[in-house]
């Protein structure tokens, strides 16, 4: 099987399921198959993250809340883009400890925040969006962590989003960052990543959209909730690992 179908199809699954964990995904299996540099690395998760996104949105856009995704997925950007000089001058013990309450908050918000009944948050104001996009960029920024990582629970917790409209929010907002990002990096154009890589990984994605799709169908809703945040708190989980061993080692 071609290394871009079976990362395709991979991320794709785990993205259309969980709204997250695309990079996280994408990334050590770039370095281990393809043992690129970690600039170029970057740039192919990217494209991965984005494909799988877009392909993702486009079977979910209908529940989507696009108003939302667009201005929390904005102000992220625009928040994140000065922090990066900050980020290289602090001490690497303050960004593991970022990162770990970061990691913390959102186990806490997905599983016990989020559960609590209470009635859906309608205070969608432009305001509430700023504030919000700007704290993403800024933990993201900072710990590293992926905006899907953050964004999912953010909605379930603080705006009560049903976990089936909460993803496909979270996917609009990784599509903007990830289409900016490619853009200013001038890297919508890459040696490694040609036509043939870019169908093979689009096949990937797509069959791993759809199979996921399909298998939720056989489940009630509540099933379909719970199987999707088990499987971001699993991309919770290694992220947090994964940071304290490489600090660690």
């Amino acid at each position: 099987m071609s290394f871009w179908i079976f990362v395709g199809f991979i991320v794709g699954f785990a993205l259309s399921g969980t709204g997250a964990g695309g990079a996280l995904i994408s990334v050590p299996l770039i370095l281990h198959y393809l043992g690129t540099n970690l600039h170029d690395t970057s740039v192919l998760s990217l494209w991965v993250v984005l494909v799988a996104a877009v392909v993702g949105v486009a079977f979910q856009w209908r529940k989507a809340n696009l108003p939302m995704a667009l201005s929390v997925g904005l102000f992220s950007i625009l928040s994140a883009a000065p922090l990066g000089q900050i980020k290289s001058q602090l001490p690497a013990w303050v960004i593991l400890v970022a990162f770990l309450a970061v990691g913390t908050w959102s186990l806490w918000s997905l599983w016990i925040r989020s559960s609590k009944p209470s009635p859906a948050n309608r205070n969608h104001s432009f305001f509430r969006y700023t504030i919000a996009g700007v704290l993403v960029g800024v933990i993201t920024t900072v710990t590293g962590l992926g905006g899907g990582v953050l964004l999912v629970p953010l909605f379930l917790s603080l705006w009560k989003l049903p976990m089936s409209e909460a993803v496909p929010t979270s996917l609009v907002s990784i599509v903007l960052a990830s289409t900016v990002s490619l853009f200013f990096q001038g890297e919508f154009q890459n040696q490694l990543f040609g036509t043939s890589e870019f169908g093979q990984l689009f096949l990937g994605v797509l069959v791993g959209t759809l199979i996921f799709k399909y298998s939720l169908r056989a489940l009630e809703e509540k099933y379909q909730t719970l199987l999707r945040k088990q499987g971001l708190t699993l991309i919770i989980l290694v992220s947090m690992g994964s940071y304290v061993y490489r600090f660690f080692n």
